[in-house]
């Protein structure tokens, strides 16, 4: 990680405060002030948040490296979306839903405002008698009141299989070691294509548990909806199914509004004549190169993002695989739209044949095997080694 002229070492409980408190709680301030600007706001606190994990380090060189690049990729594209709201909106949000858009890109404001405009296409739908739109795909949510204690059950079922996979598909990377492959892989390489299977698992389930255990404890005190980060991404029928409705949900309309809805609006203006009529609600809608191009500039967005991160905490590793594996991604995500035959099957097979690309830089670095992985008793993991 690096230092500048002047950083100040402080221990771990004085980092973590100090780092996300500060950004954190410096951006709702400035939120709450109705008569400072979105753009004001946004670059005050973009500058914060990279300048004071410089300023301030940890004493654990782990720690910090990863709560840097944490509140440098994160919470800078979260300030960047609360920033594409009017300020008549998020100015008046409370502390608790400020956090709440923190944690899931939502919170009660938001649910309300688009309800609301649900409410009014439908009855705009009604009165030209027309049929009603199908229902697009929500993402899995546990609302405080649905969260019985059957759903704890279920979700600590889940947790706890998750868990398991965790733990046998580390204890293989630690036993077996990781034969790594460049580019493209075939299903029929052996011990190789095994090796990607088994490291992808590891990758899915530290995501998984991490973020679902903090969303959990933080939905619980301050009693706010609980968003799933995956719906069982390995059910998907399509690419486009996979990256839009089953992956990363905590980043997912980051993305649509920083990206994709930006350059459908700038497509608009550059050339607003090749715009069809949408006969649903008599409004201007954009045509099929307008959503290809949007869908590539989000794309793009998340490559850049991904090789940010690589280069942040993995800075011996080449970056342009990450760039790679997304570009294609969003050109196949097109290509099979038109061609609309693709099984499940298929669609796990093309992301499994460009899986090196995605997961190269992190499995040859040792980052989640070594690093940064979660401590875990000695004896536990000696005894699922015996069991290969």
């Amino acid at each position: 990680m690096r230092t500048i002229p002047g950083s100040v070492f402080v221990p771990v409980w004085v980092y973590l405060p100090v780092v996300f408190g500060t950004t954190s709680l410096t951006h709702f301030a400035l939120l709450r002030s109705a008569n400072v600007s979105n753009e004001a706001v946004a670059t005050i606190n973009v500058l914060i948040a990279f300048f004071l994990p410089l300023l301030v380090q940890c004493d654990l060189s782990w720690v910090n490296t990863l709560c840097a690049c944490t509140v440098m990729v994160f919470v800078v594209l979260r300030v960047l979306e609360i920033s594409t709201f009017n300020r008549a909106i998020n100015s008046k949000w409370t502390l608790f839903e400020y956090l709440e858009f923190l944690a899931t890109s939502d919170n009660q404001p938001l649910r309300t405002i688009q309800k609301a405009k649900l409410e009014k296409e439908r009855k705009e739908r009604e009165e030209k008698k027309l049929p009603p739109l199908p229902e697009k795909f929500k993402p899995c949510i546990a609302k405080p009141e649905d969260r019985t204690p059957w759903f704890y059950v279920q979700l600590l079922t889940r947790l706890a299989l998750t868990s398991v996979v965790y733990l046998f598909s580390r204890a293989y990377i630690e036993k077996y070691g990781f034969e790594h492959r460049f580019g493209f892989i075939s299903p029929f390489e052996g011990k190789v294509a095994w090796d990607h299977v088994v490291f992808s698992a590891f990758i899915y389930c530290n995501l998984e548990l991490g973020y679902m255990i903090s969303s959990l404890i933080g939905a619980i005190i301050m009693q706010t909806p609980l968003v799933f980060m995956f719906h069982h991404p390995y059910l998907a029928t399509s690419l486009r199914d996979f990256w839009s409705n089953r992956w990363n949900y905590a980043i997912k309309e980051t993305l649509h509004r920083l990206s994709f809805q930006p350059t459908l609006q700038i497509l608009a203006r550059i050339n607003p004549s090749v715009s069809r009529n949408d006969s649903t609600i008599d409004k201007k809608q954009a045509p099929a190169v307008h959503f290809a191009i949007a869908s590539m500039a989000s794309f793009f967005m998340s490559a850049m993002m991904h090789e940010y991160m690589v280069l942040l905490l993995m800075p011996t590793q080449s970056i342009g695989e990450n760039t790679c594996f997304f570009m294609l991604q969003g050109m196949l995500c097109f290509i099979q739209i038109h061609l609309q035959r693709m099984t499940g099957f298929a669609t796990m097979i093309l992301l499994f044949i460009m899986n090196p690309l995605f997961i190269g830089p992190y499995a040859r670095s040792g980052l989640l095997s070594t690093d940064l992985k979660v401590p875990v008793p000695e004896v536990v993991m000696d005894t699922i080694k015996t069991l290969f």
